[in-house]
């Protein structure tokens, strides 16, 4: 007689392997999860007491509107699994997420005295001081046409380059501050006079100077070029942070409307930037809703595509933006920008 085997009990063997797997499964996705949320909290933990001593935290600072986002799968699992505890402080993130990014995000609207304000359109470049392509970087500056040009990392190679191409019969006003090097150095340059205006004074010799344009109508507004120097290192970090609240002290001193444009090597979700902003000045981009876009690093050195807004142009609350495009310079490792500005006039 044949042998037959009863294969019923392997039926539950099945079950049951089955159910370990899911479980174990689920349990990796839970361990996941809260490492989400460990790493969220840890973010806002550096954020909120303004720790600037590592160039990773400060990069994940830069990150940050990106950086919540591994929250939401365990926050949307967790309220599907009804893993309460877990909902709840992914949920917070969340929550935490929109209220840091909407922000940047959210277009501000245009206040009724632009309809009728003079304009200005203003180019803002670091333009690398060591570019090697510099006549291709100077040709497609002058492409752009603006009204200013304000320039930093500018040296006397780069102000030759933009003569060759003829700028000072487009551009008949000027201000220059080149050095040789130290990428301390900047330029104006402008179809409207333009005088020498007040300076901030950052450390170590560096200057941040500024220009007063002298609008068709009469109206003047004070335009600065900002490079502070980069948190590559702790020694340079604390240099950092002194640089942006000098810049935060000087903003109540500023007379009349006035922008502050250039390469401040800072997000708004780095702590220190974010008092910049706290003084009542406005990002042009984020007035139109803009706040994600990027403008470094845009050089092969760094073999990444663009993660960062470093580039600003803050405005005081008699200037507007009323359009900004970006432009990618060849040889410069961050994007340029093009901002068309509204100023109110004197009342």
């Amino acid at each position: 007689m044949a042998d037959v085997r009863d294969t019923r009990s392997e039926v539950p063997t099945r079950s049951g392997a089955a159910r370990a797997a899911a479980a174990a499964a689920w349990g990796v996705v839970w361990i996941g999860a809260w490492c989400a949320v460990a790493g969220a909290a840890f973010l806002t933990l550096t954020r909120s007491v303004e720790m600037t001593r590592s160039i990773t935290v400060l990069l994940a600072h830069g990150l940050t509107p990106y950086l919540y986002f591994a929250v939401w799968p365990g926050a949307a699992l967790a309220v599907w699994r009804r893993k309460w505890v877990l909902a709840g402080a992914s949920l917070a993130f969340v929550a935490i997420h929109i209220a840091v990014t909407l922000p940047a995000i959210w277009p501000h609207g245009t206040p009724d005295w632009a309809a009728a304000a003079p304009r200005l359109r203003v180019m803002v470049a670091n333009v690398k001081e060591d570019n090697g392509v510099r006549e291709a970087g100077a040709r497609t500056l002058l492409a752009e046409d603006p009204d200013v040009f304000v320039l930093v990392e500018m040296n006397p190679q780069w102000d030759r380059s933009l003569a060759d191409l003829g700028i000072r019969e487009r551009y008949p006003h000027e201000l220059l501050e080149l050095t040789a090097g130290g990428g301390r150095g900047a330029a104006f340059y402008s179809k409207y006079p333009i005088a020498k205006g007040p300076e901030i004074d950052l450390d170590r010799g560096r200057i941040e100077p500024s220009a007063v344009v002298s609008l068709p109508d009469g109206t003047t507004v004070t335009v600065f070029a900002i490079h502070l120097v980069s948190p590559q290192s702790h020694t340079r970090q604390e240099r950092w942070i002194d640089n942006m609240r000098r810049v935060v002290a000087a903003v109540p001193t500023i007379r009349g409307p006035f922008v502050l444009a250039g390469d401040f090597n800072a997000t708004r979700w780095h702590p220190v930037f974010g008092e910049l902003l706290d003084t009542g000045l406005a990002d042009a981009h984020e007035h139109l809703g803009k706040g994600l876009s990027r403008s470094w690093p845009t050089d092969r050195r760094h073999h990444a595509p663009p993660v960062l807004r470093l580039d600003h142009a803050l405005m005081s609350r008699d200037v507007t933006s009323l359009a900004v495009r970006d432009v990618d310079i060849p040889g410069s490792d961050h994007r340029a920008f093009l901002v068309d500005l509204a100023v109110r006039p004197g009342r």
